[in-house]
């Protein structure tokens, strides 16, 4: 009885002088971040996707989005990075199209950790109209209102 009271006590010590370093003792260290972390926007690439659909098929433009670290030590954390893919100018081949067509910009998160220099790509589709297009452009931009912009343009 009376040695599994000091053990216990032992034990209580232990705690006690573990803790005296507060926060810091055996968790990890929080890391400081810049408001925005420093990646860049690298290649866009354009897919067209058709879909099979009854009357007609379905067709979608796929972006595919490079974002880069270009930092050499540097992992930028999950859910810090925010692009966004805004249509500004959709030319059809016919002067008047049968109906006015607007697309919605598209917003996507990176949800896994972007090691240093390393790349990932996002991908956003949007739906097409039936008319046939000439081409469509776009403002791609990471952490708006201050991350870097690019405008591309796709042509049918």
């Amino acid at each position: 009885m009376r040695g599994s009271l000091k053990i216990i006590g032992l034990c209580l010590i232990f705690l006690g002088v573990s803790d005296w370093g507060g926060q810091t003792g055996f968790s990890q260290s929080s890391q400081k971040l810049e408001k925005d972390p420093s990646v860049e926007v690298g290649k866009i690439e354009f897919r067209l996707k058709e879909f099979e659909a009854t009357p007609s098929p379905i067709q979608m433009l796929e972006i595919q989005i490079e974002i880069i670290n270009p930092s050499p030590k540097d992992t930028v954390p999950p859910n810090s990075i925010k692009v966004i893919a805004v249509p500004k100018e959709i030319r059809f081949f016919s002067s008047s199209a049968a109906s006015p067509f607007t697309l919605p910009p598209g917003e996507a998160v990176l949800n896994i950790p972007l090691p240093p220099k390393a790349v990932r790509i996002v991908i956003m589709g949007f739906s097409l109209p039936p008319e046939k297009l000439e081409s469509i452009s776009f403002e791609v931009q990471i952490n708006p209102p201050d991350g870097e912009k690019k405008t591309t343009t796709f042509n049918f």
